[in-house]
């Protein structure tokens, strides 16, 4: 026989998100309530409470409803994954590097920031802002300290390092002295 399951009957459904995120719990229920009035609330980071009208047919079409609108995520955390076998390295977007100096052997990393105000076109009702550029370089020569300033991406230096033929040992001890020195603005992963 069936098994009461409370979906026509309970007092409050929820959702529970995968991983914990309070940013997008908050979108789902503004989603939820812009559609369907004030009917979800936040229980915790992970937890989205439904008050729905009673009925599974009622309920059941809600679901379905609410199972169709776009919810755009939170940004992913800043991590770092670096296979030191294979030199495979993958970041995330929200990874970002505080000033610092590198010398690694015979490797200096020159930054250079150039960052340029941008426009908009008039009357476009835009706004400002400042756009980063960042130059990087890497060379090898005679041991150097190089300064990185705020800003570049550690994607371009990756990039740039890689170019270089940077063994993965060397690439994975750079990462981690980057880390050590609070530059790296990440969770560093090393499998």
């Amino acid at each position: 026989r069936a098994v009461a399951t409370g979906f026509d009957t309970r007092e409050a459904l929820r959702f529970n998100l995968n991983e914990a995120d309070f940013l997008t719990a908050q979108r789902i229920r503004d989603a939820i309530n812009q559609k369907f009035g004030p009917v979800a609330t936040l229980e915790d980071a992970v937890t989205v409470s439904l008050a729905l009208p009673a009925g599974a047919n009622t309920r059941g079409a809600m679901m379905a409803a609410i199972e169709m609108l776009d919810v755009t995520p939170a940004e992913a955390p800043a991590r770092v994954i670096v296979n030191s076998r294979s030199g495979t390295v993958v970041i995330s977007s929200a990874v970002r590097l505080a000033p610092a100096a590198v010398s690694h052997g015979k490797l200096v990393i020159h930054i250079d920031e150039a960052p340029q105000v941008v426009q908009p076109a008039p009357f476009s009702r835009g706004e400002t802002a400042v756009q980063e550029n960042s130059t990087i370089s890497v060379e090898q020569s005679n041991n150097h300290l190089a300064v990185l300033n705020p800003g570049p991406s550690l994607s371009s230096i990756v990039d740039s390092l890689n170019k270089l033929g940077v063994s993965p040992p060397d690439l994975v001890a750079i990462l981690e002295a980057l880390k050590q020195a609070g530059s790296l603005k990440a969770e560093l992963i090393v499998i």
